[in-house]
């Protein structure tokens, strides 16, 4: 599927007709596929889709959601390389979708492209602005409306819309926009703080920010019957509304991307101007006859509320979310109250960086029927993707899977950044559960009181453990620990345990058992399973390639060469393997660090046999060392959980862990799934291997078993216990 075309509609049955059958006619050489979201329509436009146009995806909204909103549903289940956002009010006039299409093929950088829009006098629409700045918003919000004040000076007359150009500092009204689905998951869905309206420059900006190109593309043609969905509500109290609405949407503009004092000093400066429009049209006469008075009189009123609501009073909510139609007020409040007893639960994740396990289960999340997700990483910009592992001292080849498939977002660099982005985390999507992923760096710390003190349900999502604190036993410092992190502690409405030694620890620290909901480290199992099943095919022939004899008895480790993995201690313990007469057994150690030299130097000085270092591998190669493996060893001497326990035994290979790698109390079956040896015990290790080298069957068998025991664990219940814990907050007074 190479596009996704999202149309939103409320009630504009025969616009959306017309769209939808230029659609049908005019998008060609291309596969495409249709969403429709009603937004609570009364004309029977839903019904007219359904009986005329049987191919379109269908999404049926209790209540108004606002664009943004509607919008990001059907995005979340859009399967196209690109997303064509195109209003109801819009017809194609020529195969504008395959021009936009193949010009996004040809221009990798671009995240979205526009057509020429067309006026139904067919003049020249204008779709290009520059980005708006708190000046610029205060001339189109406040002055342009104010009497004897010219309208047009920020108007963008200075684009060209005669020829393709790349927009620069600027962007294209959101009527019919191209963009490239990878965009969204760096810069984010369209914010659904933006009812109607804004969101498209505000989505612009953000673009732009991200070093994106946009473009102009004049040989794609489309007619936008502008306003067209929302006359029958001007000269109104809709129009107050919208009017109302739009003012306070530039004041959460404003704030989102300039920050909070510039939002303060726009809506002094739109207080000082409102009360001078105000003023000029109460002195202004009213002249007597009945059409002038009534249009005089309605400014006047809506200068008076405008005012109002720039000084934050009023009926907040009314005025951002009263859909733009003719229900009455009561019969408004009780389709938004059923609207919200349907609604999903929305989850924010707090991370410090991307990791290649837990992306495919956000992924998973951000699908889910249940769950409106988003997940925000606090290191800053690209740092949070693509950073040096510190142990390493590369960057992890990880490729997409750590960000493709769900909504999130990097914090900016600075002070300035870090307070907005915190502000974005609490405030902006109003989360039902905010669960942050430990309690460092400082700023988790700060994400979690920020919240507690607004009053938002936040979760301790830790993996810290009893065995691995070195302030755990009776000390000074540990008293003091002990007492700083029973008071943060109480912060958080829910903790997550990601296994049975971290929630032992959070035990320890006074959290109560009730509280707890397991939020494991799991990978993806069906993955591996699939990947490792298809190499297995070829088992003998990789073996070859790797040097590795047909009937060697492989033990495998896939680590960092530090001292936290202890990797000295598996190459000792395979050098007492081979002296136990399994000298036809192969150690293949994947991965890289500083003790590569000493475990070189090791070999050679021992004289031991049979040893392959490949080097770092990226994850995508993983499964293939897997299926080639009979064993697989973690020696950690300082491992909280280890998930390459997890991918060994979706792949079917049994394990031999150190007691101090955290999973061996969840994941290992004494003698079933795998052993467990004493830390730095070299001899205690060999002595596990040599059991399982010795009958090659009971090793096989152990394998099937650690197979189906990690389907216990993965992410289908991580899913459920996220739920719980929704339901849980949920239930809880205030």
């Amino acid at each position: 599927m190479k596009i996704s075309i999202i149309i939103v509609s409320y009630n504009t049955c025969a616009l959306l007709r017309n769209c939808l059958t230029s659609v049908r006619e005019k998008a060609h050489g291309v596969g495409y596929e249709v969403f429709v979201v009603d937004n609570a329509s009364s004309d029977g436009s839903y019904e007219m889709v359904e009986k005329e146009f049987p191919e379109v995806n269908l999404i049926q909204n209790r209540e108004n959601r606002g664009f943004s909103r509607a919008n990001n549903q059907a995005i979340k289940e859009s399967r196209g390389d690109y997303v064509l956002l195109l209003n109801s009010d819009t017809v194609l006039d020529n195969n504008a979708v395959g021009i936009m299409y193949e010009f996004m093929q040809a221009h990798p950088r671009a995240a979205v492209c526009g057509p020429l829009l067309l006026n139904a006098d067919r003049s020249v629409q204008r779709s290009i602005d520059t980005h708006l700045t708190v000046r610029s918003l205060l001339w189109k919000k406040v002055v342009s409306g104010t009497p004897f004040i010219a309208r047009n000076k920020y108007h963008p007359d200075r684009f060209h819309y005669s020829t393709r150009c790349q927009v620069q500092d600027g962007w294209l009204t959101g009527a019919c926009l191209m963009i490239r689905q990878t965009v969204f998951n760096q810069v984010g869905l369209l914010d659904e703080r933006y009812h109607f309206a804004m969101e498209d420059a505000d989505w612009g900006l953000a673009v732009s920010r991200w070093g994106w190109e946009t473009w102009f593309v004049p040989e794609a043609v489309v007619s936008h019957y502008r306003g067209a969905s929302g006359q029958s509500w001007l000269g109104t109290e809709m129009e107050i509304h919208g009017k109302v609405r739009g003012l306070r949407q530039s004041v959460a503009f404003v704030k989102k991307n300039y920050g909070v004092f510039p939002c303060m000093g726009y809506r002094a400066a739109m207080i000082v101007m409102l009360t001078g429009n105000l003023i000029i049209r109460s002195l202004s006469p009213i002249r007597y006859v009945q059409r002038r008075r009534q249009e005089a009189l309605f400014k006047r009123r809506l200068a008076w509320t405008m005012l109002l609501a720039a000084f934050g009073r009023g009926d907040e909510e009314t005025a951002a979310q009263t859909p733009m139609g003719s229900e009455t007020p009561s019969s408004a409040r009780d389709l938004s109250r059923a609207g919200r007893m349907s609604e999903k639960y929305r989850l924010a994740i707090v991370m410090h960086r991307a990791t290649q396990f837990d992306g495919p289960l956000f992924a998973k999340l951000f699908r889910s029927e249940r769950l409106e997700l988003k997940v925000y990483y606090t290191a800053p910009g690209e740092k949070a993707v693509s950073d040096i592992d510190a142990e390493l001292g590369i960057r992890p080849q990880w490729g997409e899977m750590a960000t493709a498939g769900y909504e999130h977002e990097a914090r900016a660099a600075g002070m300035l950044g870090l307070i907005r982005f915190l502000r974005k985390i609490v405030d902006a999507g109003h989360p039902n559960l905010i669960i942050v992923s430990g309690y460092m760096p400082l700023l988790h710390v700060l994400v979690a009181i920020y919240a507690w003190f607004r009053r938002v349900p936040v979760g301790l999502r830790s993996d810290t453990t009893l065995q691995h604190s070195k302030t755990a036993r009776v000390s000074l410092k540990g008293l003091l620990k002990r007492f700083i992190l029973q008071v943060l502690f109480k912060v958080y409405s829910t903790a997550h345990p990601v296994g049975t030694f971290a929630e032992e620890y959070l035990l320890h620290y006074g959290v109560s058992k009730k509280r707890m909901f397991p939020f494991p480290y799991a990978v993806n199992n069906g993955w591996f399973r699939a990947k490792s099943s298809a190499y297995h095919v070829s088992r003998m022939e990789l073996r070859r390639e790797m040097g590795i004899a047909e009937n060697a008895f492989v033990v495998l480790g896939i680590l960092k060469f530090h001292e936290r993995e202890d990797p000295v201690t598996l190459v000792l313990g395979f050098a007492e393997l081979q002296a136990k007469r399994h000298d036809s057994s192969h150690l293949l150690l994947v991965g890289d660090g500083p003790l590569r030299g000493e475990i070189e130097t090791v070999i050679h000085d021992k004289s031991i046999a049979h040893v392959t270092l490949p080097g770092y591998a990226p994850y995508g190669d993983l499964p293939k060392y897997y299926a080639v493996a009979d064993v697989f060893v973690h020696p950690g001497a300082g491992e909280s959980w280890g998930v390459s326990v997890n991918e060994s035994m979706a792949c079917g290979v049994p394990v031999v862990l150190s007691d101090r790698v955290g999973s061996h109390v969840d994941l290992v079956r004494e003698g079933e799934t795998g052993f467990v040896f004493k830390v730095k015990d070299s001899k205690s290790l060999a002595q596990c291997l040599a059991t399982m080298a010795g009958d090659r069957r009971f090793c096989e068998t152990m394998g099937n078993k650690a197979r189906l025991l990690i389907e216990d664990w993965g992410y289908d219940a991580t899913e459920r216990s996220i739920l719980r814990a929704l339901r849980y907050v949920s239930a809880r007074p205030g």
